[in-house]
């Protein structure tokens, strides 16, 4: 660091927070840069396509440059706007806000030092304003100011995507809450877990967790600590508003870790954020962790990730679940929303359990094959774990059941069956594809068991906004008539 600083707890010791104007820029910074970069690449015309608008927001803003010349994140993310605008000439025209706060005084006269030498504007009073461009830089703490500038550039009527990418301390439950409940809003957080580790600021970091439950650390051993801040951190986002969180510690060669996290309400948005992530420079030799892994295996960034951790995750996946069973597309369903890697990434590490014995796999036909869809997607395929001491017992099950669901608007890939004591649905609406999962899920992992067919016709129902006797006689429908009395069903298609 440039210039003295005071220290603060993190993974690998003490680091130096800067107390100077601007310092020297961290090859874990460096990678982070990167990773934004990527997203705001995808981010910017998928939110000016789509809302015609949109919302940048700093709250740890910072002088906007590094020691050796290095643009901070502020000035990159007005270059990846002009760089897309370069691009698709047809947005350039589509407004964008940027809303910047920065604690310190001399941190903020060298912010608006970089956006005049960047705009060639003089900025009076910290703001410019074009008909497609708002700047507007603030002196202030983050949790104070930020969310009446949001409030005074009327933020809320698009998507906003919120940094705040504190020196350790996180950010409150209650800021989160309020990106959380924006229409399209998303974050990303960055947080020294050791920071909470060494229980620096309790009465604070009980308002960034949301309660005062994330204490228990202080009983546990060293080595799972970290793991379970990381855990807690991410159950504060969801309990915020958020339906999807992704967190990874960023490490460098020097041993430092930051956990960064990302929320958001859309999976588009975490599928762009995971390819920013796998497709970022791999600078100074920093590499990334997933917290849930349980070996806590290091990772290098690279478009063809190591999948050594998602076969781990994956097969303790299955162990929890009933019959220790799952169809591929549940598999790529957890793969994607509950860890670091990408829903491609979910085949690789499957061939790699079937090699290692570790699970079986089986399949069935369709009940309605698409005569243009390509092999794989004529057949319902399954993975069960390999427990020797219940594989005679597994074996001798009957396979289970499906059923198409001939409900109007629904019938083209909706399915519904039977396994083992429950119930389940497949369901997508006409004209969506199911190739990365159906659009609901209704199963014993993702909702309340079904034994009956009037409690899954009632799931049904739920989940499509379709009275319950049209969903009960479309799941009659779809059965022989030999077969209906068996499953509960009526005689006839008539209910």
């Amino acid at each position: 660091m440039g210039g003295g600083g005071h220290l603060v707890a993190t993974a690998g010791g003490l680091r130096a927070v800067p107390e100077d104007t601007i310092w020297r820029l961290e090859p874990h910074t460096s990678v982070k840069h990167d990773i934004y970069d990527g997203y705001l690449d995808a981010w910017f015309p998928i939110i000016l396509r789509t809302f015609r608008s949109g919302t940048y927001a700093e709250g740890f803003a910072g002088p906007g440059v590094y020691r050796d010349g290095e643009a901070g994140s502020p000035i990159r993310a007005l270059r990846r706007l002009r760089a897309m605008r370069d691009r698709w000439p047809e947005l350039r025209d589509r407004p964008v806000r940027f809303v910047l706060v920065e604690k310190r005084r001399d941190r903020v006269e060298q912010l608006l030092t970089e956006f005049r030498r960047e705009l060639a504007h003089p900025m009076p009073g910290g703001e410019y304003r074009d008909a497609a461009l708002h700047i507007l830089v603030r002196q202030g703490t983050c949790e104070d100011t930020l969310p009446g500038l949001l409030a005074h550039v009327d933020a809320k009527k698009a998507p906003v995507l919120g940094v705040l990418d504190s020196f350790g301390g996180g950010s409150t439950q209650q800021l989160i809450r309020r990106f959380a409940r924006q229409k399209g809003g998303e974050v990303v957080i960055t947080v020294e877990p050791q920071h909470f580790v060494r229980n620096l600021d309790p009465a604070r970091a009980d308002e960034v967790f949301g309660g005062p439950e994330w204490r228990d650390v202080d009983e546990l051993p060293p080595h799972v600590k970290r793991t379970y801040i990381a855990r807690k951190l991410t159950e504060a986002i969801r309990a915020a508003g958020f339906r999807f969180v992704i967190s990874f510690g960023l490490e460098t060669a020097r041993g430092n870790e930051l956990l960064l996290q990302f929320a958001t309400n859309h999976p588009t948005g975490l599928d762009r954020f995971k390819d920013s992530l796998w497709g970022a420079d791999p600078i100074g030799g920093a590499r990334f962790r997933d917290p849930n892994d349980p070996e806590q295996m290091l990772l290098d960034l690279t478009p063809e990730p190591a999948v050594a951790p998602l076969r781990r995750l994956l097969l303790d996946h299955l162990c929890g679940r009933p019959a220790r069973t799952a169809t591929v597309a549940e598999l790529r369903t957890f793969t994607r929303e509950h860890t670091l890697y990408r829903h491609k990434d979910t085949a690789p590490a499957l061939d790699d359990l079937l090699a290692r014995s570790e699970v079986s796999h089986r399949r069935w036909p369709h009940p309605r094959p698409r005569p243009h869809a390509r092999p794989d997607a004529h057949y319902r395929q399954e993975y069960r774990t390999v427990h020797p001491g219940l594989i005679d017992r597994d074996e001798e099950k009957a396979p289970m059941s499906i059923y198409p669901l001939m409900l109007p608007g629904w019938e083209d890939l909706s399915t519904w069956g039977a396994e083992d004591d429950y119930l389940y649905a497949q369901v997508t609406r006409n004209g969506l594809s199911d190739d990365d999962g159906p659009e609901f899920w209704i199963t014993p992992h993702l909702q309340p068991t079904c034994r009956t067919v009037n409690e899954l016709s009632q799931a049904i129902s739920e989940v499509t906004l379709v009275d319950r006797p049209t969903v009960l006689q479309a799941m009659t429908l779809g059965v022989q008539p030999a077969a209906r009395r068996s499953l509960g069903l009526p005689d006839t298609g008539s209910v």
